[in-house]
């Protein structure tokens, strides 16, 4: 089949090289170059956060962490497996299922930070944005993929054109589609000076009733991301000095290192593409596939495969 694909980030990336791999022509299109998308600013590790339905999203996340695994191995790809902390209120989270066996281990008390009670260590893939997002484009066009820097406005038209159009379009399906559950969630991260006593640390929690403070600690190969904030609603991508203020008060909660001297190298805001719960079906000649919140690399192999299973 000739396929348009709409939106060229993680989720449209890899849409497209299962697409391919299938046997199918590929063209997707996108308004931003690489550099610029929500996909190169995540902090990228494997965690399932800020999605749902929650069976669906268990499933998905543990078919992507099977690709990643398969990934390991190309250093091009900046793909690394690391131990991750996560805080939890609950002994029992609703993420456990996506987790593969044998990598899930219970935290004992001692190395707990403050007066956290319940944590886990969790074989985590870690992926560097922007290695990978280069690597998977290239794969794309290796394969026959082509990539088009031009905006869709009308999928309807756009599917004239094509025997299927998959809609990958993230925040911008508000618009294109006319989705009006989909909503921003403003997501602040630092990048500090890496720091070998620090751990890739989530609190799987917020810090507020509202559900827009977070922590966690991301150590990169050439920074340390400090995160972060939830904000639903929010499209100001204006750093805020309040928030950088809070991310490292709550930061410094959440692991025994000392954090006290950190310096502040930049400040990233992004827009999550938030939804109730993450859509991915056919509609006539349309696929969706949008609305992964917080979890798009977590999920994105596993809604990519249920795509090609949708084009049949």
């Amino acid at each position: 089949m000739n396929i348009a694909i709409v939106g060229s980030g993680i989720i449209g990336l890899s849409t497209a090289h299962e697409l391919l791999h299938a046997g199918h022509r590929v063209r997707a299109f996108t308004r931003d170059a690489l550099s610029e998308i929500t996909s190169s600013k995540a902090a990228a590790i494997w965690f399932p956060y800020l999605a749902r339905p929650v069976a669906a999203v268990n499933r998905w996340s543990r078919e992507s962490y099977e690709r990643y695994l398969t990934q390991l191995d190309r250093p091009e790809a900046g793909i690394s497996l690391v131990d991750l902390t996560v805080l939890v209120k609950e002994p029992d989270a609703w993420w456990k299922d996506a987790i593969p066996p044998g990598t899930l281990h219970t935290l004992p008390p001692e190395e707990l930070p403050g007066d956290t009670e319940y944590g886990y260590t969790v074989k985590a893939p870690l992926i560097e944005t922007q290695l990978y997002l280069a690597a998977l484009e290239a794969e794309v066009l290796k394969l026959g993929g082509k990539i088009e820097r031009s905006a869709v406005s009308d999928l309807v038209e756009l599917a004239d054109d094509y025997d299927l159009v998959v809609n990958c379009a993230g925040l911008g399906a508000r618009e294109l589609v006319g989705d009006t559950t989909m909503y921003p969630v403003k997501g602040q991260i630092l990048k500090v000076k890496n720091r070998a006593d620090v751990r890739h640390t989530i609190a799987d929690y917020s810090f507020d009733a509202a559900g827009e403070q977070a922590a966690y600690l991301i150590p990169r190969r050439d920074f340390l991301i400090m995160g972060g904030t939830s904000i639903k609603g929010d499209w100001n991508t204006t750093p805020d000095p309040e928030l950088t203020t809070g991310i490292l008060e709550r930061c410094r909660r959440i692991t025994n290192a000392n954090l006290d001297d950190v310096v502040v190298d930049e400040v990233v805001v992004g827009l999550r593409p938030g939804r109730p719960e993450i859509r991915v079906e056919r509609e006539g000649k349309v696929i969706h596939n949008y609305g992964h919140g917080g979890a798009g690399y977590t999920v994105c192999w596993g809604c990519a495969k249920r795509v090609a299973e949708l084009v049949g």
